[in-house]
């Protein structure tokens, strides 16, 4: 019973300690309050550790950030974590996301051996499945991004009879970001959370120096989803201009990009008034901000550091 409670004390303090990390604000030199709630670890923290992983997730939400996820279904009926249509990067095994069976095949993936030795056989390093996601989810108003890319519908009725199994979650914290048909079918079933339409701004490409897609063509695809209430291109600086930025904002709708990994970087988007950016290094990101913060303030106040 003891170790019960002391197991229990130990959950809540670092829950409040998770929170109040959440609030924990920088002034950058630009003159730019944030948060670093307004940082959201992409699939976890996916660069120190294995992506899609609970101890992705933890290391996220464990440091004050928000974090994102991507999910599958399988075709014995549970939804998991996966970002790959191509189970071989990340899992190791041939195959695809949405022809896999639980049983048998991902409940014996050891996702950390594939990442390195040292996350080899580690519990938190497996295949997660929905409900220890959603087990981690802070109830502190921090927005998780839930990237559904599994493409059938059939999916939403397994997502929403997981999310009736924690009732401490709360749809006004949640970013939903899916297919079309996906889409439509959480709209009905979610219909008080946020809506994400998410852009690459090339025609031809990822890379910076393939072609543009033009603001005016992006923002009218914004604008033919009027469901989505939050807008995420991915990073480019020179695209990304203030301009850009505030004709999002006049349609009401919230701006971030992806994936912002250097600190310089994040300074010069939130200048231009982005409201988060999403990094695959979210503790090191903030990290480097504080670097530059307090440079910035010994600088100001005569201190010279070695």
């Amino acid at each position: 019973m003891k170790k019960t409670l002391l197991a229990i004390l130990a959950v809540g303090i670092s829950a409040v300690a998770a929170a109040s990390l959440a609030d924990d604000a920088l002034v950058l030199p630009n003159g730019r309050r944030i948060t670093r709630s307004m940082i959201t670890g992409h699939r976890g923290d996916a660069q120190s550790v294995p992506e899609n992983t609970l101890l992705a997730f933890r290391r996220a939400v464990d440091n004050g950030f928000c974090f994102e996820c991507d999910f599958y279904m399988t075709n014995d009926g549970e939804v998991y974590c996966v970002h790959d249509m191509n189970l071989k990067r990340t899992f190791g095994i041939a195959g695809r996301a949405t022809n896999v069976c639980w049983k048998g095949t991902l409940d014996k993936v050891d996702v950390g051996a594939i990442k390195g030795p040292q996350f080899a056989g580690r519990a938190d390093c497996r295949v997660p499945r929905i409900d220890e996601v959603f087990a981690l989810i802070p109830d502190d108003g921090r927005k998780i991004t839930l990237e559904v890319k599994d493409p059938r519908p059939e999916i939403v009725p397994l997502i929403q009879a997981a999310w009736w199994r924690h009732p401490n979650m709360k749809e006004e914290n949640i970013i939903f970001l899916a297919h079309k048909a996906t889409r439509a079918a959480l709209v009905k079933a979610f219909p008080r959370a946020t809506f994400q339409h998410c852009v690459n701004c090339y025609s031809d490409g990822w890379r910076k120096g393939c072609t543009p897609i033009p603001v005016a063509r992006q923002l009218a695809e914004l604008d033919a989803r009027p469901e989505c209430r939050n807008f995420s291109p991915m990073f480019d600086l020179d695209l990304l201009t203030p301009d850009y930025i505030a004709a999002v904002h006049r349609r009401g709708v919230t701006f971030y990009t992806w994936c912002v990994d250097r600190p310089e970087d994040a300074i010069e988007v939130f200048g231009r008034g982005v409201d988060g950016v999403c990094s695959n290094c979210p503790v090191e990101l903030w990290e480097g901000l504080k670097a530059i913060v307090w440079k910035k303030s010994n600088a100001e106040c005569g201190i010279t550091t070695m």
